[in-house]
């Protein structure tokens, strides 16, 4: 489960609701050079406060980025998708996000599991494999999965060495099947596929991993008041995902694989997915 990522920031959140002040924006992402640090400052009620992936930003605050810093990605209320660069800076944020009573938890969660890890900046953080391990999926064994009939799932995992063979397999025959050289696996599942089956990850050196499956029509989903307020339709799709993880063992294959269909193109679900998979390891 997600929930040790959490507990931070649900303070953070706390306390910005006992101010009774809402959040404008985020920042997602960061492309700096390494021995950039830090890569620019918060400018807050006079003090300076450093900037980082998963940073909250308010209205009045004012961005300032070092010279070598490459850009900087932003999310907020005046600007869902804002990339700035040193030259472009200081910046002024403005806005408020739409964030309603109940909900700063939940956005708590999106931005505690997008974070970077400490020293590294956002491009470097993967579900890295591990050539000694047997590949994992997410989940654990014992519990089986919830996925949603008639879906291409991204199949995700870590460890192992590739390539892979996943495969969904049935009571009598294979479901579909499909190698790839490393996660996520784009896999199908059939509307008229059986309502229980298995989901096996195997890699070059024959060590596999599986899950059960049980198929439902739909999966659940977030009321929209959890989402509504998120500057960017990736990172309600992200908060979806992290929703999901977080009603139980049973949804984290799933989660993960709506992660993972955002990961190639958008770094908080990246991160979130690397956080999802090791959690789970």
């Amino acid at each position: 489960m997600i929930r040790p990522f959490l507990v931070a920031l649900m303070l953070a959140f706390a306390a910005v609701a006992a101010e009774a002040k809402s959040p404008a924006g985020f920042v997602v992402d960061i492309a700096a050079p390494d021995d950039v640090d830090p890569v620019g400052t918060i400018e807050r009620d006079g003090k300076a406060l450093p900037l980082a992936i998963g940073s909250t930003l308010f209205a009045g605050d004012v961005v300032r980025l070092e010279k070598r810093v490459e850009a900087v990605d932003l999310e907020t209320s005046a600007a869902p998708k804002l990339r700035l660069r040193p030259a472009d800076t200081p910046y002024k944020i403005e806005g408020e996000l739409a964030i309603g009573d109940g909900v700063g938890g939940t956005v708590g969660r999106v931005i505690d599991m997008i974070k970077a890890p400490d020293g590294e900046r956002g491009g470097k953080v993967t579900t890295a494999a591990r050539g000694d391990e047997t590949p994992q999926l997410p989940g654990k064994p014992a519990v089986a999965q919830v996925l949603a009939r008639g879906e291409t799932v991204a199949i995700a995992f870590a460890g192992g060495k590739g390539p892979y063979f996943v495969e969904a397999l049935g009571p009598q025959k294979s479901l579909g099947s499909v190698k790839t050289q490393a996660a996520p696996a784009l896999l199908p599942i059939a509307a008229d596929a059986p309502k229980s089956f298995a989901i096996v990850v195997t890699g070059a050196d024959s060590r596999l991993d599986r899950r059960l499956v049980r198929l439902v029509e739909r999966l659940p989903a977030p009321p929209a008041a959890m989402l509504d307020g998120l500057p960017s339709a990736e990172m309600r799709a992200v908060a979806a995902a992290i929703w999901l993880a977080d009603q139980g063992d049973a949804y984290q294959l799933a989660a993960a694989g709506q992660l993972a269909a955002l990961a190639g193109r958008y770094p908080p679900a990246r991160r979130a997915l690397a956080a999802l998979v090791e959690e789970t390891r």
